[in-house]
């Protein structure tokens, strides 16, 4: 009869693309998490950080976004000494890659506008009620001594002091939602990518092997111990090329080594870089010869850059300034964006 005692089943279809959730969750402290476990900005940032594709794109809207600058008569104030310009090209960036941002202001005894400083939106949380702001830089060691309130804006009053908060247009909840939110797995995997090319490189490109311990006697609760570290330090993208050890009582007393070859490995690489990427493109709506790429031989075109932004500008561009404008119209201060402009001559 044949000893079933130490055959294993090792499982490699284990999910390792995992993005979080895109939720609200109210506490007993008053605000409510930005995502399940209140980290969500913090994933987002890191991802910007790391995904060179994304991070491209962002950086090129927010570009576009603010143009050549921005036209005010107003006597722009900050505690950083920052320009209108500065603060607004702050919370664009915030906008883009968080779906919403945040603005500090002051108002002297008539009520007037007089202080206007940038806050990191990622240090913001509020209430259900949208009445009151949190401010913190250190959500992920929550401690009371840590958080500064404010009142939100009441277009009712005139509060001296207060936090406006823009949570975007396509938001159902209480936070903002990221304008790019269907593309975040494909985001990840890009970011995954990376990590199994850099651990295939530090592996040599030696691939997958599967080395076999045949005659030995293993029992089957050690067994059960490999199988859970193997799982656990074999599959996902950081464990690219490394090897997988098993144990064979009714082998022969000899080592195996079996190379792991995937069927069509390059097309199969190609084909989800490409997928991820064009998945970015279409969450931004964005040409992407407007970041310089041409997918035709026949080198840059002027022409068709030109068309490309014309639409972009009128379709996605235009639109979030508009609601930049809108907001800072809202707390009593008249901007405009200049056009941008490229001169091909320079």
């Amino acid at each position: 009869m044949e000893n079933t005692e130490n055959i294993i089943e090792f499982k490699f279809g284990k999910e390792s693309v995992i993005v979080p959730e895109i939720v609200d969750k109210k506490t007993s402290k008053g605000y409510v998490n930005w995502g399940e476990d209140n980290k969500l900005p913090d994933y987002l940032w890191d991802s910007y950080l790391k995904c060179s594709n994304l991070q491209s794109i962002v950086n090129t809207v927010s570009d576009y976004i603010v143009g050549s600058g921005i036209d005010s008569t107003y006597t722009f104030l900050s505690d950083e000494d920052e320009t209108i310009e500065e603060v607004v090209k702050k919370i664009t960036l915030d906008y883009i890659l968080f779906g919403g941002f945040a603005l500090e202001c002051i108002r002297n005894a008539k009520g007037d506008v007089v202080r206007v400083n940038y806050q990191n939106v990622m240090n913001v949380r509020v209430d259900e009620e949208l009445t009151t702001a949190y401010l913190s830089n250190r959500w992920g060691s929550w401690s009371g001594k840590n958080i500064i309130t404010l009142p939100l804006f009441d277009k009712r009053e005139k509060q001296p002091h207060f936090l406006f908060y823009f949570r975007g247009n396509i938001t159902r909840n209480i936070n903002p939602i990221p304008l790019w939110v269907s593309a975040l797995k494909s985001v990840e995997v890009l970011n995954q990518t990376r990590t199994f090319n850099l651990n295939n490189i530090t592996n040599n490109f030696s691939g997958g092997a599967v080395i076999a311990f045949n005659g030995t006697q293993i029992k089957s609760k050690e067994m059960k111990e490999i199988k859970d570290k193997l799982e656990a330090g074999y599959t996902g993208s950081d464990n690219a090329g490394k090897m997988l050890v098993v144990n064979n009582p009714n082998g022969e007393g000899k080592v195996e080594i079996v190379r792991l070859q995937p069927d069509n490995m390059g097309d199969l690489y190609r084909n989800l870089q490409d997928s991820s990427k064009d998945d970015l493109f279409v969450a931004f709506r964005c040409n992407p010869i407007l970041l310089g790429k041409n997918d035709t031989n026949g080198g840059f075109n002027k022409q068709e850059f030109a068309e490309a932004y014309k639409l972009y500008n009128a379709t996605v561009i235009l639109p979030l300034q508009n609601n930049i404008v809108k907001c800072f119209k809202k707390i009593g201060l008249d901007i405009a964006f200049k056009p941008f402009k490229i001169d091909w001559e320079e």
